[in-house]
This record gives structure tokens, sequence and C-alpha cells, in this order.
């Protein structure tokens, strides 16, 4: 839904928007959404060490989910939220 709704507003492609609007003014220049095997790419193995296929995302927004998530701040007890 992300990606849709970004492109929609942007008239950008996600990976597009993304690299201009997110990754560069984070200084995150070799991140990317728009994925592509190089020498560097790090490869995923099973537990033997064997290489496993590379799984790529349908969706590119998919592969951010974990960016967006994070763990509420505990509260002191006896402290009010606010």
């Amino acid at each position: 839904m992300a990606q849709l709704l970004a492109e929609e507003l942007t008239g950008r492609p996600f990976a597009d928007y993304m690299r201009a609007e997110v990754l560069e003014p984070l200084g995150l220049t070799a991140s990317s959404f728009r994925w592509s095997r190089t020498a560097e790419t790090a490869r995923p193995h099973d537990a033997a060490g064997g290489p496993l296929p590379d799984f790529i995302f349908a969706e590119q927004a998919a592969a951010a989910i974990g960016l967006a998530k994070r763990r509420p701040t505990p509260r002191k007890p006896g402290k009010a939220s606010g």
C-alpha cells in the first residue's frame, strides 16, 4: 500500500522516490529498492552453509516494513504517559 501511495502521489517509481527522498539524504548511497546482483551483494545461505536462491520482493515497499516498526518505549511505573 505504501508503495502504491508514494507512486500515485509523486508520479515517480517507488525506487526512484525512495532513493531521492530517503536513502540519499541519509547518506545511504549503497542502498536501493531496485535490486540487482553485484559482486558485493550478500548471498543467503542455509544452515549447512550452502547458497540459497535469491528472494526478490514483488512489492518494493515490503522490503522496508522492518524500518517502520519500532518497539514502544517502556513507561516507568507510576508515571503518566504523555
